[in-house]
């Protein structure tokens, strides 16, 4: 009984061999996820780190905090 959410700048997923379970959003995470707050139990952000400047980080986390959970994990 879960969703699996992905967000990315490019669509990268093979819609033909995608699971029902997983839906695939374009978005930018500097910019703000297209989510309502506290949408999400866990955020992997895990890749994304390494492909922002350094000062575009702190904003990334804000921004990803906002659609989290109270008691979510990131």
């Amino acid at each position: 009984n879960c969703a699996y959410y992905g967000c990315d700048l490019v669509d990268v997923v093979d819609k033909e061999t995608m699971s029902k379970q997983f839906i695939f959003t374009i978005g930018n995470v500097v910019e703000g996820l297209p989510y309502e707050d506290n949408t999400f139990d866990f955020i992997h952000m895990w890749l994304l780190a390494l492909s922002l400047r350094e000062k575009e980080r702190p904003l990334a986390i804000k921004k990803a905090v906002r659609v989290i959970k109270p008691g979510g994990c990131l």
